[in-house]
């Protein structure tokens, strides 16, 4: 008997933790690729220990950067805007393969809610960063103030979509694909233009962005504004 328990039952919960613990990790540490976090800004993963964004495919991660003193380790390295004491975030993205440059074959659409996500508008090349392709559409507020979309792009008559990584989305959240697979319209981003004030129709300009090392989308109100009466679909109206 020790401290008032028998030494039967200590010995019984001494094997059961060793037995128990080890089947908490993973068996095959040499398939694991890395460990990841949700970032607080972009809400992607990112590693949970250099805050670097997991490379694409299956490819193991290897730490190569360190921030500076007391720097944050809340947000990736894409959202991070401070500095290094080793490494760069040249080196942070270097760390993850490159993205395909977006083809210039391509056709590029918006889809949402403001026709029950059965039309593709076109988005137009627009001006933008040299490492980066940037496409111009427009977004017409419906009498609800709010729209959901995503982007399409469409080559050699098949389809691929942008999306974020969370639903109803703001322009900070990391934009995923091109996926082939379409998918779940949860995963959408949300233009909301009763916190702005705006009017329905009320015109709105996306600008997606697509390069070699990052992809991105923002959205700004324009001066123009549509009467609805135009715009409707007899066939449909929000909900």
């Amino acid at each position: 008997v020790r401290d008032g328990v028998p030494t039967r039952q200590l010995i019984g919960c001494t094997s059961a933790h060793r037995n128990v613990a080890p089947q908490c990790f993973p068996k095959k540490l040499d398939k694991l690729h890395g460990i990841t976090v949700t970032c607080t800004r972009c809400h992607g993963a990112m590693c949970w220990l250099c805050g670097c964004k997991p490379s694409v495919g299956t490819q193991r991660h290897f730490c190569s950067s360190v921030r500076e003193e007391f720097a944050s380790y809340d947000v990736c390295n894409e959202c991070y805007e401070g500095g290094y004491v080793l490494g760069s975030a040249a080196a942070a993205e270097a760390a993850n393969s490159e993205l395909p440059s977006l083809p210039h074959t391509q056709k590029v659409f918006l889809t949402g809610t403001w026709s029950a996500w059965s039309t593709f508008e076109p988005m137009t090349l627009g001006m933008g960063p040299t490492d980066a392709d940037v496409y111009e559409g427009e977004v017409v507020l419906g009498e609800t103030r709010l729209e959901q979309f995503q982007v399409v792009m469409e080559r050699h008559n098949t389809r691929s979509f942008f999306y974020p990584v969370v639903g109803k989305a703001a322009p900070s959240a990391r934009v995923l694909g091109p996926e082939t697979e379409e998918p779940s319209r949860d995963k959408c981003w949300q233009i909301d233009g009763r916190r702005e004030g705006a009017m329905a129709g009320a015109v709105y300009r996306v600008r997606f962005a697509w390069g070699d090392t990052q992809k991105w989308i923002t959205w700004e109100a324009t001066n123009k504004r549509i009467a609805l009466q135009d715009m409707w679909d007899e066939n449909f109206q929000h909900s």
